[in-house]
């Protein structure tokens, strides 16, 4: 019955910690892929703004001023790209070379983010913009690489599994060895009840913790009661007239 009760309880605590570790490694994992997207992303906006300010102070020879956004934007499949668009005018970065940004316009009615893939097969974090200055429409996509940066986050996410992994096993072995040592007075009272049983001793004496004090003293209430009646039962018997 004791073994019983141990196989529950561990079975209990092991779901227990599974669901809490696993809700654990959801959480983070989230947390920082969101927290570093966010942050490319905010990058992505300064980005965004400053092509937005070379644009407007700029109407002519608007290639050449783009050149201040950086060499990252001028050396090809660099893995930052941007694209302007002003009504029927479209200037790309040459990190372009002759490829394009393709994704979802409808994201600049709604969202303006979006992952998308880029040339050569990149994984891009997009990001588009729709300005009014006047009488003209500016549409600005930026966009960069976050290949190396899944990487990382893959990398983390597999150290961080074998961690927890690790702690989960050890937490489930430490309370299981405390669990063993916690049922220990139980063997012991099981134990104890079959020399009572026998005659071997009078009362129970185990040391068992105070949720189980109760159970004992009832028992050897039960047996001094058992006793009581007994001797009363054997010398009424003794004293009965013989006819």
């Amino acid at each position: 019955m004791s073994y019983s009760f141990q196989k529950r309880l561990t079975s209990k605590l092991l779901i227990s910690l599974l669901c809490a570790f696993t809700l654990i490694w959801l959480i983070i994992n989230f947390s920082v892929r969101y927290l570093i997207y966010d942050y490319i992303y905010t990058r992505l906006s300064h980005d965004n703004e400053t092509l937005l300010a070379v644009v407007v102070k700029n109407t002519e020879k608007l290639n050449t001023k783009l050149l201040v956004a950086g060499s990252v934007y001028q050396k090809p499949f660099s893995g930052h790209y941007f694209e302007i668009s002003e009504n029927d005018s479209l200037f790309r970065s040459r990190s372009l070379w002759d490829q394009t940004l393709k994704y979802d316009h409808s994201i600049i009615n709604s969202k303006n983010h979006q992952q998308i893939l880029g040339p050569m097969d990149q994984p891009l974090l997009l990001l588009v913009k729709r300005f009014r200055k006047g009488n003209r429409t500016i549409i600005i996509a930026v966009a960069e690489d976050v290949s190396d940066i899944n990487n990382s986050i893959q990398l983390f996410r597999y150290f961080f599994s074998l961690c927890v992994i690790c702690i989960l096993f050890l937490l489930i072995a430490l309370q299981i060895l405390g669990l063993k040592k916690e049922l220990k007075p139980l063997k012991q009272l099981h134990y104890d009840l079959k020399r009572l049983k026998l005659g071997q001793i009078k009362e129970l004496t185990t040391n068992t913790s105070s949720e189980f004090t109760p159970l004992k003293d009832e028992i050897n209430l039960l047996e001094k009661t058992l006793v009581n009646r007994l001797t009363r039962h054997r010398n009424a018997l003794s004293t009965t007239p013989n006819t």
